[in-house]
């Protein structure tokens, strides 16, 4: 069962929520204890987001349980995460636990996509603050190029390992076969919102260059461009006086 469909880039200390399940795999079998852990309260998450009726769930993350957990609450499609605190839970605690916290949220996000639960003008309104901070509009667009070549390769990567390694059971290679497919639908999701032209032809000519070992976008070519950044910042201003009433804005699906 594939429960960390998107690998992070390398870090100085990786946590272990960065690994993937065939990674904690054999860190267990070396007798990881902590590894066991986190592939269970994974495992744990995997199935609240992907069909258990509960609609809360409560995940330790501290080496003490009552320091510090996780609450997932599902809204609608989408869930989110909450962290708890204990009365004796220091602002140390926390700082400690914020690499661990970055990458549960990033699984979670590997889960159900890209900004779970965000309204669509959330997002270009994160686009806004960030030029306001002296971000480019080159270096949001970069940053979103680099999600999407990374959903894009993950799906690429699970239908590699379909062909080369297949599951003995099928409900297992169903899963991978749903994995990809998630995959390619979140990549796709972030060119549509950006209002990227040519869309298809961007994607067929992506998964193609990944099949050949090659990046996404290959050259100075990419879907996203600084020039979109700029139109939806512009959009998001545009709407910005009359959005507080508008609930039905969401990423179009």
């Amino acid at each position: 069962m594939a429960l960390s469909p998107q690998r992070h880039p390398s870090r100085k200390k990786k946590t272990y929520w960065a690994y993937t399940d065939t990674e904690l795999e054999g860190l267990i079998a070396r007798g990881d204890a902590q590894a066991e852990h986190v592939l269970k309260e994974m495992s744990m998450v995997f199935h609240f987001v992907t069909g258990w009726d509960n609609p809360f769930l409560s995940v330790s993350i501290a080496k003490q349980p009552d320091e510090a957990w996780l609450l997932f609450h599902r809204e609608g499609k989408y869930s989110r995460m909450y962290l708890e605190i204990g009365p004796e839970t220091t602002v140390e605690k926390i700082k400690a636990l914020w690499p661990e916290l970055k990458d549960v949220r990033r699984f979670l996000e590997s889960l159900q996509g890209p900004y779970p639960g965000a309204r669509r003008w959330g997002l270009f309104e994160q686009f806004a603050t960030q030029q306001d901070q002296r971000k480019s509009a080159a270096a949001i667009a970069m940053d979103l190029n680099q999600t999407v070549a990374s959903f894009l390769g993950e799906h690429v990567r699970f239908l590699a390992r379909l062909q080369r390694d297949p599951p003995t059971n099928p409900l297992n290679s169903n899963r991978v076969r749903d994995w990809a497919e998630q995959n390619l639908a979140f990549g796709k999701k972030f060119l549509r919102l950006m209002g990227v032209p040519d869309l298809d032809g961007w994607v067929k000519d992506a998964l193609e260059n990944l099949r050949n070992g090659e990046p996404a976008f290959s050259g100075k070519a990419a879907p996203i461009t600084a020039k979109l950044v700029q139109a939806r910042i512009r959009e998001w201003k545009k709407k910005a006086p009359t959005r507080s009433a508008s609930k039905k804005d969401v990423a179009p699906r």
